[in-house]
């Protein structure tokens, strides 16, 4: 029953995608915003990928939420309103200036849509722990 947990594979398919395709032409670390760092969200993203599914299956060894689901999905929140925002910085909206870096938006709806399934996530992860420990 370890359903949430098992619906990571996403990241692994982009990994892996990155890793045929090879290079750093989509990772964006060379592409300038106003107000965020591509190569921190870069981070951000891939101590989600390490920390969360670990998380969710109960093999921490505390429930605490972990440090870098909170940082993430937090930053998720704010690259998501950048992608649609009008707001001027530099000379043009910061709409475009965000999607200058497609996959880096798209990490972070994925990330955001990740947080807002698991905002009541703690509930349904003690409930399929409390089934896998009577099983």
């Amino acid at each position: 029953p370890r359903l949430m947990a098992s619906r990571w594979p996403v990241f692994q398919m982009m990994h892996r995608w990155q890793e045929v395709r090879g290079g750093t032409e989509d990772s964006c670390l060379d592409v300038w915003h106003p107000s965020l760092s591509w190569a921190e969200w870069q981070q951000k993203v891939l101590n989600f990928t390490i920390w969360t599914p670990p998380w969710l299956e109960g093999k921490l060894e505390s429930d605490v939420v972990p440090d870098a689901y909170n940082e993430a999905v937090g930053e998720s929140q704010g690259i998501v309103w950048k992608a649609a925002s009008g707001a001027i910085s530099s000379g043009h909206p910061i709409h475009e200036w965000t999607s200058l870096c497609k996959w880096g938006v798209v990490c972070a709806h994925i990330v955001r849509g990740a947080g807002l399934a698991l905002g009541n996530g703690d509930v349904y992860r003690i409930v399929e722990r409390t089934l896998d420990s009577a099983q």
